[in-house]
Order: structure tokens, then sequence, then C-alpha cells
């Protein structure tokens, strides 16, 4: 096995156990482009092959911003019928371009939707944006499908 593969490999493996630790509700855990969508309203985001980034404005509207402790990503549905492994990073971006990884997940298996939290670390203030970026992990073939919706991101304080 090649070692970039067997590093591509480890690194799966590893956020594989991470979200396992890491799932809030106790049940199963169940980019060659750089196009974002920047959501401002309530609805749901999309992510596929073309589109892997969306943001989502942290504004003053987010009450007590410092004290949220999690990013709250719902994805609702998963389109993944070659079960193509995904990794997604979550981002705090400040107003000046400044960005910080506050974690990461994925989908296990692959195509299965659920509820995912991320630790804030108290990084969060009343501007910027929270950035998600959905990696595929498995080469992509031109006849390959992969969309995943998630609702807006929401925060908890708990």
């Amino acid at each position: 096995m090649p070692s970039h593969t067997r590093a591509r490999l480890t690194l799966w493996l590893a956020f594989c156990l991470a979200l396992l630790a890491c799932r809030s509700d106790g049940g199963e855990a169940g980019m060659t482009h750089d196009e974002s969508v920047r959501s401002e309203s309530r609805g749901s985001l999309s992510l596929d092959l073309e589109t892997q980034t969306v943001t989502q404005a942290v504004g003053a509207e987010l009450a007590r911003a410092a004290l949220q402790k999690f990013v709250q990503i719902e994805i609702t549905e998963v389109h993944n019928p070659k079960k193509l492994r995904v990794i997604f990073e979550v981002h705090y971006r400040l107003e000046n371009g400044e960005e910080t990884l506050l974690g990461s997940f994925s989908l296990f298996p692959p195509d299965n939707p659920g509820d995912f939290i991320v630790a804030t670390r108290g990084e969060l203030r009343n501007e910027g944006e929270i950035v998600v970026s959905m990696q595929v992990l498995d080469e992509v073939e031109p006849e390959d499908e992969l969309r995943v919706t998630m609702e807006q991101i929401s925060f908890r304080e708990e």
C-alpha cells in the first residue's frame, strides 16, 4: 500500500474514532473545487462535488456568542450511492479573514445523516462566519454523485 494511501486511511480512522467519541445524542454514529455557498436566511444548505463549502454569518443576533460552547450541524439527507468517504471541517472565520479550525467530523457509514457538534473553545464573537467544508477522501470519478443537505448551523451553550 503506498504511503499516501496509508496516511489517508490513518486520517480517516482517526476522524471516525473522534466522531464516535464526540457524538452528542448518545446514538450511533451513524475539495476539488473551491466554490462556496453563503447562507444568510433560514433554510437548508447543500454541499456536493461542485460546491464543497458553505458559510453562515455569526452576527449580532447571536446572543452571548462568546458563551456558545458548541456549533451544531444537522445533516438531514445524504445521497452517496458509491459511499465515498467524506470529512467535514468546521472553521470560524473573523471579518479580517483570520480562520480558526474548530474541529471536524465524518459520516459513518458515509451515507448516514445525523446531528454533530463541534466545540467552539470560546472562539466565537458577534462577527465573522462559520465555514463548513466537505472533503472527499476517495478518488472521485466523473460519474460519481454526492449530495449532502444540512439545516442552518445552530449554536449551543451546553
